[in-house]
């Protein structure tokens, strides 16, 4: 006897046949097309927008091949960093904001605008030099304004010029950074956007110039509430910087550049202006909800024993408006070489020694990957330790905080995903190709463990 058989698909298709009618199989199938294509469709969704190091399919840091760039939707942004030929400025330029970029940023997000006087020849033949070297600035050359607009002083100009930052860049966001600015970690997205926000750290305490808060208060007529020399970059909006020239003017009934001249004399002399922190304010009070703000109080948490200076915000306007989840430590990008507290002896406006800047390279090298990779070169260092420059910015540590540890944790989790990511594409990474490179790197900075 012959035996029939039958796979499950074949005897439930006869049963299907028997039982439905033409028209309703027609809309059946057409369901189903339609639920496998939403599926589809999830899946390549689920791939591309997937939470960079948070979701849990993602990666554990250790393979990085089949993930999209982290960086894919960060928002656009430039660095733009104002200087002038002779002094000091090229020699910082060179060796530490483009020497760290190069080691701590991937080449593809180190666009920068460099901004040089127009007027000086030599400013024009060092634009023609470093147009021509890593990372390819774009240079933009400022005509000078009326010189008692900045009080014939060339620094005051920068900080002007700070302020039409627009004129040289079109792009959707401006890290403002100094000459000195000194990367002192592998930067990830999530160190300079917040979902989508550009962060900004501030700070609340006696202001190091006093008459700054007093400027930054004539400036916007609203008390100043946050300092903000007190990060690198300094991340803001381009829309925002054009919007604060009209509304400041129009508030005071003059042109910006005479709000300009006239608020630092009347604030106590020509230099009682801090660019920054005017910028970070008026953001404050105008576009809150687009940023994300990381405040640190200074010298510590304790806010009833603070001493206030004369254009602050009161103790009371603190406790209204800034409460605990505005006070998660966050690392910062970079320090600023030429400010510094170490071991107790303050470092102002002048370079540390030679072993201490390259003692930060090595220490934030053995952090980013040499903890992993080239543990001899490392030794002298503690991975478990809190890596000081993270939560430094010139003379205000924020480690007494005790949330610091788990956001290094988490930080350096991600640098060592981004790292795998760049290194499996064959990408470079600490300006170098291949990670064989990496512990003569290390080895070429002298230790130092401040």
């Amino acid at each position: 006897m012959e035996i029939h058989k039958q796979t499950c698909f074949t005897k439930y298709q006869d049963i299907f046949n028997q039982s439905v009618s033409r028209s309703r199989k027609l809309k059946i199938y057409t369901c189903l097309i339609c639920f496998i294509s939403v599926c589809a469709i999830y899946g390549v969704y689920s791939v591309l927008h997937g939470s960079y190091g948070n979701k849990s399919n993602q990666p554990d840091g250790n393979d990085a091949r089949d993930v999209i760039d982290p960086w894919y939707d960060t928002p656009e942004f430039i660095f733009y960093v104002r200087f002038t030929s002779g002094d000091r400025w090229e020699q910082e330029y060179r060796e530490f904001l483009i020497r760290t970029m190069r080691l701590f940023l991937p080449p593809e997000r180190a666009k920068v605008v460099a901004v040089l006087d127009d007027e000086k020849e030599a400013d024009h033949d060092l634009g023609q030099m470093i147009a021509n070297e890593w990372p390819f600035p774009k240079v933009c050359y400022r005509k000078p304004e009326d010189y008692s607009i900045y009080h014939n002083l060339g620094k005051v100009r920068m900080y002007l010029d700070m302020f039409y930052a627009d004129e040289c860049t079109k792009s959707l966001y401006i890290g403002f950074v100094d000459t000195d600015t000194f990367f002192s970690t592998f930067v990830t997205p999530d160190i300079l956007f917040e979902n989508h926000k550009p962060i900004i750290v501030a700070k609340v305490g006696p202001s190091a110039y006093p008459c700054w808060d007093i400027a930054t208060e004539i400036f916007l007529g609203k008390k100043e509430a946050l300092q903000c020399m007190s990060t690198f970059p300094v991340m803001v909006k381009t829309e925002h910087i054009i919007e604060m020239r009209k509304r400041l003017a129009v508030q005071h009934a003059k042109t910006f550049n005479t709000l300009f001249r006239d608020a630092p004399i009347e604030a106590g002399g020509s230099f009682c202006i801090c660019q920054f922190s005017i910028m970070c304010n008026y953001l404050w009070y105008y576009h809150r909800s687009e940023y994300s703000w990381h405040i640190q109080f200074v010298p510590n948490s304790n806010l009833a024993a603070m001493e206030l200076t004369k254009g602050m915000a009161s103790k009371q306007y603190y406790k209204q408006e800034i409460n605990a989840s505005l006070t998660v430590p966050i690392p910062r990008p970079a320090i600023h070489i030429r400010y510094l507290l170490l071991n107790g002896i303050r470092f102002e406006q002048q370079e540390p020694p030679h072993e201490v800047i390259e003692g930060f390279i090595r220490e934030s090298l053995c952090y980013a990957a040499g903890f992993d990779y080239c543990p001899l070169s490392c030794e002298m260092y503690q991975q478990n330790k809190i890596h000081k420059n993270l939560f430094l910015f010139e003379f205000h540590p924020w480690f007494w905080d005790s949330r610091c540890h788990s956001v290094q944790v988490k930080h350096y989790k991600k640098v060592k995903y981004l790292i795998s990511y760049y290194f499996s594409r064959g990408m470079e990474v600490f300006g170098l190709k291949s990670l064989t490179q990496l512990c003569s790197l290390i080895e070429a900075s002298e230790p130092y463990d401040a």
